[in-house]
């Protein structure tokens, strides 16, 4: 979801809030399926890995959307119109959409280097959709969901720290 036009496209579509959290979940079963079938795998207990997902995957891209949409949103400087709370969690609703590939966490070897890749391709699409639906400067963008993506590494630190298994 690179295409800048989607996410100016959504500020008009009444129906984005409904798609934009389905996508959010579809990202979040994709993580559990993905997890679960890890564990499976390496014989650890697939209930605790699926809670730890439904619970921890939801919840990471939440603390780094509501971090890109109060920076976001404070950064705004443009005359006019400023975009709503609703337009800008639409737009940061989609973003999350990489996160499907998320179910090919259980990879040998690979399912790693994958969750890695998705994780920093989740932040491009919602450093893109701040700047699209904002209007605002690439770096603006990326200061709006900088703070986000470092809580949210720091959260995955103690997750991972803890035993458990986040992307």
């Amino acid at each position: 979801m690179l295409d800048a036009s989607l996410y100016r496209e959504l500020r008009t579509d009444p129906m984005a809030g409904i798609q934009a959290v389905i996508v959010v979940i579809l990202a979040s079963i994709a993580a559990a399926v993905g997890i679960a079938v890890d564990a499976a795998l390496s014989d650890r207990e697939v209930g605790g890995a699926i809670g730890l997902a439904v619970l921890v995957m939801p919840g990471l891209w939440l603390i780094q959307a509501t971090s890109a949409l109060m920076f976001g949103r404070l950064s705004y400087d443009r005359g006019g119109q400023k975009p709503t709370i609703g337009e800008v969690a639409n737009s940061l609703g989609y973003s999350a959409s990489p996160g499907v590939l998320f179910v090919f966490l259980f990879i040998p070897v690979a399912g790693p280097v994958l969750a890695t890749l998705v994780v920093f391709y989740m932040l491009v699409t919602m450093i893109m959709a701040v700047k699209s639906t904002l209007s605002v400067s690439t770096f603006r963008a990326f200061l709006a969901v900088g703070p986000g993506f470092l809580l949210r590494l720091v959260v995955v630190a103690l997750v991972a720290g803890s035993g458990g298994a986040a992307a």
